[in-house]
């Protein structure tokens, strides 16, 4: 049976081989990760990945449910675009990713006024010397 939950690493765990994401088309890795319902990076993606990725999800409709990022740096994604794309999922876990204070802030003030999907959330960074961890 066919499932619509894969992490980018069962998907290239199937090829039984390194592959570098970095060499991956933004374009494309952008389309590809808001096909499926779970997506979980923990590899190093380009800022124009990255970039790519929230700018598309932001403004598309998404079948992307689940969203955990680990150690990338997001501090230079625009913070609309970010948030715009954050609150169409239901679980979010940005963990070490550099988020800046406005970058926070917006999500947290989207949270608050109910403006959201997101059902389970796990910010966990530094910021300005301070963890924080919401859940």
């Amino acid at each position: 049976m066919l499932r619509n939950s894969l992490s980018i690493e069962e998907i290239f765990d199937e090829w039984n081989h390194a592959v570098d994401l970095k060499d991956v088309d933004p374009g494309v890795l952008a389309r590809a990760l808001n096909e499926v319902e779970e997506v979980q990076i923990d590899k190093k993606l380009t800022s124009e990945q990255i970039n790519g990725f929230f700018a598309h999800l932001s403004m598309q409709d998404t079948k992307l449910k689940t969203l955990r990022f680990c150690g990338l740096d997001l501090s230079h994604v625009k913070t609309d675009d970010l948030t715009k794309a954050v609150i169409k999922l239901e679980e979010v876990g940005l963990i070490s990713s550099s988020l800046t204070t406005q970058q926070v802030t917006d999500i947290l003030r989207n949270i608050v006024n109910k403006n959201t999907k997101i059902k389970k959330k796990n910010i966990k960074q530094q910021i300005k010397n301070t963890h924080f961890l919401l859940r």
